[in-house]
């Protein structure tokens, strides 16, 4: 399970609150996600390979599929995973493109091949395997002609077939990589190759609705080749994006909160808007460090900074091991450890001091936690932060999360309160090189739990509809409250203790008064 059910809700809180300080340095990258702007309609499938791979002990084959799950999400709304051996008739019905991955040793599954058959959509197959479906129609102008372990260069120019500026890098040994062979070289399409030192294949070849790849991988080189070569099946051009997000990770009560506040008017001055990850808080409210970081946040977003809310400290990924024992002992009962209940109460609390977060953000292992599903129902956009946990499983297009996705690709993430000299010389160095900074509230987002939304419309922020601003909030001083009336028998004590007074105050008068006269009589006395 995703939170020990053992533990007292006291104790889950705690945990939630605890800041838990690490250093995120900022990211390079070239381009945003087409999914963030809004502007992403496509639903992809992924069919992989390998059924083992769940539950594998082995999680590089799960990297990769989750590196090529991430770079899918830039470009769709909803991307779901399927395995080849689970695949059903149908399944990519109403799909706009199809992936298929790690299907080399696979066996053919006559359902996917009759339906990529009759696929109208764009279909991309990475790795190995393509020849296995051969039947299907899917080799007619594209061919494998054998394998190779020896690739060790990738060379990749900016058209498909211009090789005057291409580059050359060395990508290191590449495994069971098929050998790609274009059976028609006018109608099909060329980008880059592939080389083991003594003769050189297609590194990708398009014809018609198929694209085939033959590699992806951990270099840098294959990455970015990837992604270009995405940008091409998505009809997406860099040139449109925007640049630069920034953002500050862990921010909570506990932080030096001067030292975030000088960083935000730093920022301001600057002309830099900004992220900030709000740590969930739920308790201890009207604590005057709570009270002084609510006032913080607040300038904060004057200053240009929008909130997104960050995931609960005590969550950790469930065990791909006891998924499917724990699958016969769900219940319909809700706890108040429940993550959706606790994100709740934080989104409520935040919204009752005037702070309005506008995403969730967390490793991509929450978009396949089962217990996160009614969590991620709350939010219309997700930003991918800190790395892949090892999480994964399959979902079908109708379970998987559909949103606006934030890679951390184009994230330039700092810690909160000790990378300042790290974002200061970064940003100066962006702004020399001409980048300009995004603003997040410029893009569609939403959330919504139990009656309430904060949305954000053209750089505006709206509560259940209504705009809002970024003002300091004003505490009113309490009406003086007039004295409560006496009851008759408190009358009645009143009374008799203000007669005491009064006789106690006249007998002390006359004791005095004697006391004087005294005094007189024996000073005649005396001067008689």
């Amino acid at each position: 399970m995703t939170f020990s059910r053992s533990k007292s809700i006291t104790r889950a809180i705690a945990v939630a609150l605890i800041l838990n300080v690490f250093m995120l340095g900022g990211h390079s990258f070239t381009y945003a996600s087409a999914s963030f702007d809004g502007s992403a309609t496509e639903n992809v499938v992924i069919v992989y390979g390998n059924a083992s791979l769940e539950h594998s002990r082995d999680t590089r084959n799960a990297e990769q599929l989750m590196k090529l799950y991430d770079s899918l999400r830039i470009h769709s709304r909803i991307v779901s995973l399927i395995r080849v051996d689970d695949y059903r008739a149908g399944q990519i019905q109403g799909v706009t493109h199809v992936f298929l991955y790690g299907l080399a040793e696979e066996n053919v599954n006559a359902s996917l091949g009759a339906d990529l058959r009759r696929f109208s959509g764009v279909i991309g197959w990475i790795g190995g395997g393509l020849e296995r479906y051969s039947d299907y129609g899917l080799q007619e102008r594209i061919a494998v002609t054998g394998y190779s372990n020896q690739f060790t260069e990738l060379i990749f120019g900016p058209g498909e077939t211009d090789d005057r500026n291409e580059t050359r890098t060395l990508i290191g040994e590449t495994l069971h990589v098929p050998k790609l062979a274009a059976s028609d070289g006018q109608t099909v399409q060329r980008f880059g190759w592939l080389s083991d030192g003594q003769k050189r294949y297609p590194y990708v070849l398009h014809a018609d609705k198929l694209w085939a790849i033959s590699a992806i991988g951990e270099n840098a080189s294959l990455n970015d080749a990837l992604s270009r070569i995405l940008d091409q099946m998505f009809d997406v051009q860099r040139s449109s994006w925007p640049n630069v997000l920034l953002m500050l990770n862990n921010v909570s009560p506990f932080i030096d909160l001067e030292r975030l506040q000088s960083t935000a008017e730093w920022l301001y001055e600057q002309g830099v808007p900004f992220i900030v990850e709000l740590r969930p808080v739920f308790a201890n409210m009207e604590f005057k460090q709570m009270q002084r970081y609510f006032e913080v946040i607040r300038e904060v977003q004057q200053l240009g900074g929008t909130a997104v809310l960050g995931n609960l400290q005590g969550w950790y990924p469930p065990d791909a091991w006891n998924t499917d024992i724990e699958r016969y002992s769900e219940t319909n009962v809700t706890s108040p450890e429940d993550a959706d209940v606790l994100i709740a109460l934080s989104l409520q609390a935040y919204l009752d001091a005037r702070i309005y977060p506008l995403a969730f953000t967390g490793p991509m292992d929450l978009l396949f936690d089962q217990e996160y599903v009614r969590t991620m129902s709350y939010f219309s956009t997700f930003v991918q932060n800190g790395v892949w946990k090892g999480y994964v499983s399959d979902q079908l297009p109708e379970q998987a999360w559909a949103g606006n996705y934030v890679s951390d690709k184009v994230l330039l993430q700092f810690d909160s309160s000790n990378d300042w000299e790290g974002l200061q010389a970064t940003v100066e160095r962006r702004k020399k090189d001409g980048a300009t900074f995004d603003d997040f509230r410029n893009h569609p987002n939403k959330v919504s739990f139990d009656e309430s939304d904060i949305a954000s419309v053209s750089g505006e922020i709206r509560v259940d509809g209504q705009r809002v601003l970024y003002e300091k909030m004003v505490t009113e001083e309490p009406p003086e409250q007039p004295p409560a009336e006496l009851s008759g028998v408190n009358r009645g004590i009143k009374q008799t203790m203000s007669f005491i007074f009064i006789i106690a105050g006249l007998i002390v008068g006359l004791f005095l008064l004697a006391f004087v006269a005294g005094k007189r009589i024996d000073r005649k006395k005396h001067l008689r």
